[in-house]
């Protein structure tokens, strides 16, 4: 098996720079970051590719379907997520179905494929 690593991150904002992408929280409970190569360095990832999972709002559907911070979406729909730029185009194009499949590395282990959905009468 492995040993178990507890991590912090601290994520703020950079002057001048737009750090964070809020793209259907109300609908997704998501709000992610870039994943800078530092930043993928402390997590103990090989590489920068994806984005970090900043927020997860409480009883989202993301939250529902195990999403955590410091998880990193690699995947929207079988397209490979990059960076933010990759995540927000991906988002426009998937975002307004009633279900989202995701491809995502968990702080916890390894690669998984999560699906999303909405429920009705709930965010």
């Amino acid at each position: 098996k492995g040993e178990e690593i507890s991590l912090s991150v601290e994520i703020g904002e950079l002057e001048g720079r737009e750090e964070f992408a809020r793209i259907e929280t109300d609908k997704w409970g998501l709000r992610v970051q870039d994943l800078t190569p530092e930043i993928a360095s402390h997590l103990g990832l090989k590489d920068d590719r994806g984005v970090l999972v900043a927020e997860v709002a409480p009883d989202s559907p993301a939250q529902r379907a195990g999403l955590q911070p410091g998880d990193v979406i690699v995947g929207i729909e079988h397209e490979e997520v990059t960076d933010l730029e990759a995540y927000r185009r991906l988002m426009a194009k998937y975002g307004g179905r009633d279900s989202l499949l995701l491809t995502v590395r968990l702080k916890s282990h390894g690669y998984h494929t999560l699906f999303i959905v909405l429920e009705k009468g709930k965010p």
